[in-house]
Parts: C-alpha cells; sequence; structure tokens
C-alpha cells in the first residue's frame, strides 16, 4: 500500500540515519543547544520494515514516562518527510509542546506537504523546510532555546 511505504521511518535520504545525522551534528558542534538523536531501530539497525512499516515497535508505559520526561527538555523537532507522512497518516500533524521542523529536497513534496497542512486543521508548530539540513541547524543553534530532537 502506498500509504505502508509513506511510513519508512527516515529522516534524510541517507545509507543510514545515522549518516544522514552526522553531517548535521558536525557542523552545529560549536554552538550552544544540545541535539539529541530520537529514533527507534531494531536490533539489526532498521528503523522500519522493507515495506516501510514499523509495527515492530512496541511502546509501554515505562517508554512513555521516560518520553514525557525528555520531551519536556526540548523545544525543536526535526523530522523527516517520509516520517511526517507516516504521521499525517495516523492524523498526527504535530508533536505538541515543540516547532516541528519538516525536511524535505523535494519542492513538489515540499506544496504537496504544505497544501495538505492547509487541509487539516491548522498547526502552527509545522514548518515545512526545504534548505541545506546542516545549515539550517547551524542557524537554529544559534537561537535562544531548549535541546533539539
Amino acid at each position: 500500500m502506498e500509504d505502508e511505504r509513506a511510513i519508512k521511518m527516515t529522516l534524510l535520504r541517507s545509507e543510514s540515519p545515522a549518516q544522514a545525522w552526522q553531517g548535521i551534528v558536525a557542523s552545529a558542534l560549536n554552538d550552544t543547544r544540545k541535539i539529541t538523536l530520537g529514533l527507534a531501530n531494531s536490533l539489526d539497525n532498521y528503523i522500519a520494515r522493507k515495506n516501510g512499516g514499523f509495527d515492530w515497535i512496541h511502546w509501554s508505559k515505562e517508554i512513555a514516562q521516560i518520553s514525557a520526561r525528555f520531551m519536556k527538555t526540548v523545544d525543536a523537532l526535526l523530522i523527516g518527510r517520509k516520517t511526517y507522512d507516516g504521521m499525517l497518516a495516523y492524523d498526527q500533524t504535530s508533536y505538541p509542546g515543540a516547532k516541528n521542523y519538516v525536511f524535505t529536497r523535494a519542492k513538489k513534496k515540499s506544496a504537496a506537504l504544505k497544501k495538505n497542512l492547509a487541509t487539516k486543521k491548522a498547526d502552527k508548530n509545522v514548518e515545512i523546510i526545504t534548505e541545506d539540513g546542516a545549515k539550517f541547524v547551524k542557524k537554529l543553534k544559534k537561537k535562544k532555546g531548549k535541546g533539539i530532537v
């Protein structure tokens, strides 16, 4: 199904999530705000099934409590477009309590996301980002705020 492929959890197109973030984090190391990589991955280091599914991720009360405590320490979330597509498929337009920056390199996808957001309940916490991720994060880190995930 198209929705299953859209749910594939990836931050940026790369060989692995770690490689995607390596350039972003490396370029912003000397700035003040802390960046934390937040994702779920399997023991064999996958973040989604080949079909994009993430049904192998199991949520528990303990994980919810840990996550809630952590989310109080951040005010900005960096989200890949395909992950955001998955959120929209579940009618989740943002993570509450933080600014959500959705990254896409495709101009057509950017326009489609903005149109999709306009048709859903307006969510002022979401901003679509098409500029270079490393440059954006470097600027974001210089702004005052809590942590970034």
